[in-house]
This record gives structure tokens, sequence and C-alpha cells, in this order.
């Protein structure tokens, strides 16, 4: 689709910075990772990934009888 508006994009930028700063955490907050999907970022926007959750990977996550899925540090 088109680019949003620069008043959604602010609106949510705001919403994932007063998250960060309820939880102690100080700028830059970016990089930072997030849902692909519009809708995610609408309904979620506190939920996003630092680099610190995510790196280094796991390598012996499991899922049912799948094992050593590589994975996010902090799921």
């Amino acid at each position: 689709g088109s680019p949003q508006s620069p008043d959604y994009v602010q609106g949510i930028v705001q919403k994932m910075q007063a998250a960060a700063f309820s939880q102690g955490e100080t700028a830059p907050f970016f990089p930072l990772w997030h849902f692909a999907t519009r809708k995610a970022v609408e309904m979620w926007p506190k939920e996003v990934y630092r680099p610190h959750e995510l790196f280094p990977l796991q390598r012996n996550l499991k899922m049912g009888p799948l094992t050593k899925i590589h994975g996010p540090k902090t799921p």
C-alpha cells in the first residue's frame, strides 16, 4: 500500500518510546525489530526486540518433536 501519514508513524513511535521509558531504557531506541505486518504494529506497538534480546541466537530450542531450532535469545 501507500506510505503511512507522519502522524500515524509518530503515534506508533511514541508508544514504543513510552514503553521503553517505563522499563528504564533511554535513547537511542533504534535499531529494533518488530513484526512485519501493519496489523501487528497497530495492535502491539510495544512488542519490539532489541539486539541484546535477539543475539546471540539460541541453537537449542524445541518445538514439539523438533529440536535444535535456532531463534532469538529472548522469545
